[in-house]
């Protein structure tokens, strides 16, 4: 094994990785040397860890890439977003009521998706996935195809706009969940990708509604989540908005019974337990029921969920909340 890699003893101590680096690769070269046994570096060495080797091994056990969960990994380099507290939330939290068609609105890799299948736990649920970035579906479709549930989740690359105007969409799901974007228009990202998925210039959230409003049965519910002023906002539009207080427009047949959005549930989330504390993310669940049944937006007093306990940690809302998937709960 050549050394060739040596650098000089300055430039080891003012590196801290390249220290650490020299070290493993000096470890390695002395073991082999005295058992004579071929080692394969698995990986290179990251910024943050060091790569496992076993004697004859080219597979690390560990991940190198992405966000592992309790029962499926999540890989997100070709994503805009990636895998953060707000999708964790909405996928632990969306209401599953036995057998269901679910649509994941904006996937992404596919995270929340996943979470679903795993809460559904094989009970004929079935989710469809969309995104209008090609990477993010190509993507998804390999975390899906990787996890113990490729049979129950399809991901599409479409945007809202098409595949809800497809008349064998309508109100053909039980639930739809979407962690849209919700930064204004007006702003610009290098990234056109990430524009996409951070702004609503191609997605804005009473667009998003009606939308929503013609793929759903009755009875059933669109779960969102949104930082909690853009959530306060949405609810006055639709209060005040009479194009989505009225029927179901999007594909709506002749006989269609006249619907509007009832607010079931919100929970304002805050980072933590403290004086003055403002809400940090909202989770709404919205359900669309027909103008008879006096559907309301204003009735529903909302709970507080905190992620953070008083003395530091995780609160013990948020790990009864999340515990099923994150590794070290």
């Amino acid at each position: 094994m050549s050394i060739d890699f040596l650098i000089s003893t300055k430039e080891i101590a003012s590196n801290p990785l390249k220290m650490r680096q020299t070290l493993v690769y000096c470890l390695f070269y002395t073991v082999s040397t005295i058992t004579g046994q071929r080692l394969v570096m698995t990986a290179p060495i990251p910024s943050r860890s060091c790569a496992v080797a076993t004697a004859g091994s080219t597979k690390s056990p560990q991940k190198a890439t992405g966000f592992s969960f309790k029962q499926f990994h999540i890989d997100h380099d070709k994503c805009a977003m990636k895998v953060g507290t707000d999708g964790i939330l909405l996928g632990a939290w969306a209401p599953l009521t036995g057998p269901m068609k679910i649509l994941d609105i904006g996937t992404g890799s596919g995270l929340i998706a996943l979470m679903l299948a795993q809460r559904a736990n094989k009970d004929g649920s079935l989710i469809d996935a969309i995104d209008i970035e090609g990477d993010a579906v190509i993507q998804a479709k390999q975390n899906v195809a990787n996890s113990p549930w490729p049979a129950q989740i399809n991901c599409f690359s479409q945007s809202l706009h098409t595949f809800a105007g497809e008349a064998a969409r309508q109100q053909d799901y039980h639930l739809i969940v979407s962690n849209p974007p919700y930064f204004e228009s007006g702003q610009q990202l290098a990234c056109q990708a990430r524009q996409t998925a951070r702004l609503t210039d191609e997605l804005d959230h009473i667009t998003l509604c009606h939308l929503a409003m013609g793929l759903l049965k009755e009875q059933g519910s669109l779960c969102l989540v949104l930082p909690h002023q853009a959530a306060m906002v949405l609810l006055q539009q639709l209060t005040h908005n009479a194009g989505l207080m009225v029927p179901n427009r999007a594909g709506q047949a002749a006989g269609d019974t006249p619907c509007a959005w009832h607010l079931l549930a919100q929970v304002d989330v805050y980072t933590k337990n403290t004086p003055q504390q403002m809400a940090h993310r909202c989770l709404l669940q919205l359900q669309k029921r027909p103008l008879s049944a006096a559907p309301s937006l204003t009735n529903t007093q909302p709970s507080s969920l905190f992620i953070h306990a008083d003395g530091g940690g995780y609160s013990a809302q948020f790990i009864a909340l999340t515990q099923a998937f994150y590794l070290k709960m």
